[in-house]
């Protein structure tokens, strides 16, 4: 059964995050749709970019399904699908993100906030996406250019016979 949400967020889905132990990281959800427009919010914690469009959540630890017409990501996912929204041709942006936590050295274990997100795109980039277009003609290049041999120290002068 699919829960609808007002907003879909990962509190939203997840509750309040505790922060696993430094260096180790937990999936938290799978969320997806399309994303038509971007709103920014003024919050308490800063400015936050809420998508309109066709969304849905998943909570990888209960496979529990959300669905919302509102969605409000980690500003590492949220950042990519703004610049894509604004680049694009006024059309919809279609997205999937894994998203998971990390635990951050220097806080401590189970404090809410002492956590990075991690998000990992679970769709390939599009045809006419300029960075994939930019990474292609680096690749290329790189791989054209010829190899030569890693360049020596000179050998050090002799030392002349008689000390001087």
């Amino acid at each position: 059964m699919t829960t609808l949400l007002k907003k879909l967020s990962i509190k939203g889905i997840c509750g309040d995050i505790k922060a696993p132990a430094p260096g180790e990281s937990r999936e938290l959800v799978v969320i997806m749709g399309f994303a038509r427009t971007s709103e920014i919010k003024k919050t308490t914690f800063g400015d936050s970019v809420g998508f309109h469009g066709d969304f849905k959540g998943i909570d990888v630890s209960t496979g529990e399904e959300f669905r919302s017409a509102t969605c409000y990501l980690p500003d590492v996912a949220s950042d990519l699908l703004e610049n894509a929204l604004d680049n694009g041709e006024g059309g919809a942006v279609s997205f999937g993100f894994r998203i998971s936590v990390i635990g951050v050295k220097g806080r401590t274990e189970g404090e809410v906030g002492k956590y990075e997100y991690r998000c990992v795109p679970l769709m390939e980039a599009a045809e006419n996406d300029p960075l994939a277009a930019l990474e292609n003609q680096i690749r290329n290049k790189a791989l054209a250019a010829p190899k030569t041999a890693p360049k020596t120290a000179p050998a050090a002068p002799a030392k002349a016979k008689g000390g001087k």
